[in-house]
């Protein structure tokens, strides 16, 4: 016998929480230096509503959150000159106003 729907969801949010919490202490421990464990929880706890306002299903909004919060850090890192990309970038500008 299944149990109601509601208390699949109350344990699915629970579930998404503690894997929320888990990745929290991975991510400040990988930014240890460059965030603060307060910045790097800002920063998931941020994600998780972003994503779950677009999705049509909440079944993998905790992943994607790790993901996109992995991702926001990641450019943050670098904005701040706090970690070097493996490849190097190159921008092309163009000066002939032709807007390429």
């Amino acid at each position: 016998m299944l149990p109601p729907r509601r208390d699949v969801e109350a344990l699915s949010l629970l579930s998404a929480d503690h894997h929320l919490a888990r990745i929290d202490d991975a991510l400040t421990e990988q930014y240890a230096g460059v965030f603060s464990h307060e910045t790097v929880a800002a920063c998931l706890v941020e994600s998780r509503p972003l994503l779950a306002a677009t999705a049509k299903t909440n079944d993998h909004v905790a992943v994607l959150a790790e993901r996109f919060a992995r991702e926001r850090l990641i450019a943050a890192a670098r904005a701040r000159g706090a970690l070097v990309s493996e490849v190097p970038e190159v921008l092309f500008v163009c000066v002939h106003n032709a807007g390429r």
